[in-house]
């Protein structure tokens, strides 16, 4: 949905002989991710056509449901989400926290990327040890899943004990 928004407001000066989006519309993420994280301008010109629109959607989109449901408890997965404010449209903020170490590794392994890719990735972003800092609950996912899922869920009993909502 956000891709196809997209591709009416790049420039497409700024992104010369490249093809970023397939005959179906689709966006090639991974050439554009090659692209803007290569060149902090282009990758600051991509964030402020794309997150307004996306902070947008997401305003829409927490208000169908409010209007729905008053005591619906709604998480979304931002991944900017300090970056781009959207943390003041959220009620509590969760962050899913592993170290340096890790985040590298795992996303060098997800994604196919280099270790300088990689690292060019995660230094746009502010650092998992802040977003902890500043968020209300801290998921460690260093270790197993079953772990990582744990915490989780007793965050989430807590949330519906203290907001006293039954599911």
């Amino acid at each position: 949905m956000q891709t196809r928004s997209l591709a009416p407001s790049l420039r497409w000066e700024s992104l010369p002989g490249r093809i970023l989006w397939n005959c179906s519309g689709a966006m090639y993420r991974e050439k554009l991710g090659e692209i803007v994280f290569g060149d902090p301008g282009l990758l600051k010109e991509l964030n402020q056509i794309t997150h307004p629109r996306i902070m947008e959607h997401y305003k829409d989109e927490l208000q169908k449901i409010k209007t729905a449901n008053q005591d619906a408890i709604v998480f979304i997965e931002v991944p900017l989400l300090y970056e781009t404010h959207m943390d003041r449209i959220c009620d509590e903020v969760w962050v899913v926290w592993v170290s340096r170490e890790t985040q590298v590794r795992r996303l060098m392994e997800r994604d196919n990327l280099s270790e300088e890719d990689t690292l060019r990735r995660i230094e746009a972003q502010m650092s998992m040890d802040e977003k902890a800092r500043r968020a209300n609950r801290v998921i460690d996912n260093s270790n197993s899943i079953e772990e990582t899922i744990a915490i989780a869920t007793r965050f989430y009993n807590e949330l519906l004990k203290n907001n006293e909502v039954s599911i």
